[in-house]
C-alpha cells in the first residue's frame, strides 16, 4: 500500500512540473527587436515608416488615428494631414484616421500606388488612370482621364506625370501650384503651395509659392525631390540629399550622411540611412521626429 501511494504522489509531482513548463513556455514573450526600415512618409505632425518586415509604424500626433495602422504587409505607405494610407501587398489600398470626408475610404480594385494629401488620395489603378476620393472641394480630386506613371496629391492640389512624360496638376492653383512648366518629367511632389519635378535630364523646376525659397532649387542632377509646406528636400542618385526654402524648425538642416530615401513634412523631415536606420529633423511638437527604436515601441 506505501508502495502505491508513493508511486502516485511521484506521478502527481512530474505532472504539475510537466504542467509549469507548459505555462512557461505560452507565457514567453518574443524580446523586442532592433526596427530597420525601407520607406519614409512625413505628413504634417506625424510620419509612417516601412520597415524591412513590411510592416507600417507610425509616430507623432495620433488624435484622428493618422499613426494607428492595421496590421499586415505594405508596399508603400503615404501619410495626409489626420489620415493616412498604404498599399498592401495584394495591390489593394487600407487607409486609416480621421474620415469626415471619406478620405480613409478608399475605392476598392487593384493598385500600383497611392498618395495622400491633406484631405483627399489619388491613387493609380492597375488600367493606369488615376482614382481621387475625400475631399474634392477645389478639384483636387477631380483627375484627367488620361494614363499617368506617377502621382502625388499635395494639400488642395494633385499632380502627376503622364505616360508621355509630362506634368499635369489639378485642384487650388491660387500660388500657381497647379500651372507646371512645358518640360519632360520623370517625378513630381505636390507639397502646400508648391510643386516640384525631376525634369528627365535630372535637374529640379518648382513652380507656386516661393515665400521662403522652396520653389527655387540649387543646380544639380538629383534622383528624387520632395516638396513640403514651406521647404523642399532632394536626394542624387548617390545619396547626397539638400534642402532649401524655410527653416524655421530646423527642418532643412539635415544631419550629415547619406540617404537611400526622405520624406519632407509640414515642418520636419526624415529619412532612411544606407544601415536601415530612421533620422529626423525639424519640428517635434508631437513626437513626429522621434521614430520608435523596436518593435516594442
Amino acid at each position: 500500500m506505501m508502495r502505491r501511494l508513493a508511486f502516485l504522489l511521484v506521478a502527481v509531482l512530474l505532472a504539475a512540473g510537466c504542467g509549469d513548463e507548459k505555462d512557461d513556455e505560452t507565457t514567453t514573450e518574443a524580446a523586442p527587436q532592433e526596427l530597420t526600415w525601407m520607406a519614409v512618409d512625413a505628413s504634417d505632425s506625424h510620419t509612417c515608416g516601412l520597415t524591412a518586415a513590411q510592416r507600417v509604424k507610425c509616430w507623432g500626433d495620433d488624435q484622428g488615428g493618422q499613426s494607428s495602422p492595421p496590421p499586415g504587409a505594405f508596399l508603400q505607405v503615404s501619410g495626409g494631414l489626420w489620415h493616412t494610407c498604404g498599399l498592401t501587398t495584394d495591390n489593394t489600398i487600407k487607409c486609416w484616421g480621421l474620415n469626415d470626408d471619406q478620405q480613409a475610404t478608399p475605392p476598392e480594385g487593384i493598385f500600383l500606388e497611392v498618395s495622400a494629401g491633406s484631405g483627399h488620395n489619388c491613387a493609380i489603378n492597375e488600367m493606369g488612370t488615376v482614382q481621387c476620393w475625400g475631399d474634392g472641394m477645389l478639384g483636387q480630386a477631380s483627375p484627367p482621364p488620361v494614363p499617368f506613371d506617377s502621382i502625388s496629391a499635395g494639400a488642395d492640389h494633385t499632380c502627376g506625370v503622364t505616360t508621355d512624360g509630362g506634368a499635369l496638376c489639378w485642384g487650388d492653383d491660387t500660388q500657381g501650384q497647379s500651372t507646371p512648366p512645358e518640360d519632360t518629367f520623370l517625378s513630381v511632389s505636390a507639397g502646400w503651395i508648391h510643386t516640384c519635378g525631376i525634369t528627365s535630364a535630372g535637374t529640379i523646376k518648382c513652380w507656386g509659392a516661393d515665400n521662403h525659397d522652396q520653389s527655387t532649387p540649387p543646380d544639380g542632377v538629383f534622383e528624387s525631390v520632395h516638396a513640403g509646406w514651406s521647404h523642399t528636400c532632394a536626394r542624387t542618385r548617390t545619396g547626397v540629399i539638400d534642402c532649401w526654402g524655410s527653416d524655421f524648425h530646423g527642418q532643412v538642416s539635415f544631419p550629415a550622411g547619406t540617404y537611400v530615401a526622405i520624406s519632407t513634412g509640414a515642418d520636419h523631415t526624415c529619412g532612411v540611412t544606407p544601415m536601415e536606420t530612421m533620422e529626423c529633423w525639424g519640428m517635434d511638437d508631437d513626437g513626429a521626429t522621434a521614430p520608435p527604436a523596436t518593435t516594442a515601441d
